[in-house]
C-alpha cells in the first residue's frame, strides 16, 4: 500500500513591528441636523410605489419583455405626467406622512384697460368706460 505523509508547510514571515493608527475625532451630528438631511433625502427621493413602478420597468427591459428604449420612454413619460399632475407641490414620501409647504401669495388679477373701439363700446352695452387712474 502507498502512504501519504501530510505536514504543515514551514512560512518564515518578518517581525513588524505595529504601529500604533493615529486616532480621527469624528463629528457629532445632532437629531435636528440628522432630521434635515432625512427631509432632504425625502424630497429626492421618489415615494416607494414609484420606486417599484421604475424596478419593474427595468426588470421588464433586461428581460426583453420591452426594448430599453422603450422602457425609458415609459419611465420618463410617467415622471413628467407625474410632475405635472402635482404641479409643484410636494408629494408625501412615505405611508401616513404629510409635506405642508407654504403657497406664495396669489397676485392680483389685472385691471381690464378701458375699450375704446366701436366693438368694445358694443359689447360694455352702448356705454363708454373710463379707467379712473390711481396715484401712488
Amino acid at each position: 500500500m502507498l502512504s501519504i505523509e501530510v505536514r504543515p508547510p514551514e512560512m518564515r514571515m518578518p517581525h513588524l513591528e505595529v504601529v500604533p493608527k493615529p486616532r480621527v475625532p469624528m463629528p457629532h451630528i445632532g437629531r435636528q441636523v440628522l432630521g434635515r438631511y432625512a427631509d432632504v433625502a425625502r424630497r429626492f427621493v421618489p415615494p416607494p410605489e414609484r420606486i417599484a413602478y421604475y424596478g419593474a420597468l427595468g426588470a421588464l427591459a433586461v428581460f426583453g419583455v420591452l426594448e430599453l428604449p422603450v422602457a425609458a420612454a415609459i419611465g420618463a413619460g410617467a415622471m413628467v405626467a407625474q410632475r405635472q399632475r402635482r404641479g409643484e407641490e410636494p408629494e408625501p414620501s412615505g405611508p401616513g406622512q404629510t409635506q405642508v409647504r407654504e403657497r406664495p401669495a396669489a397676485r392680483p388679477a389685472p385691471a381690464k384697460p378701458a375699450t375704446t373701439t366701436a366693438r368694445g363700446r358694443a359689447a360694455a352695452g352702448g356705454r363708454r368706460t373710463t379707467t379712473k387712474r390711481t396715484s401712488k
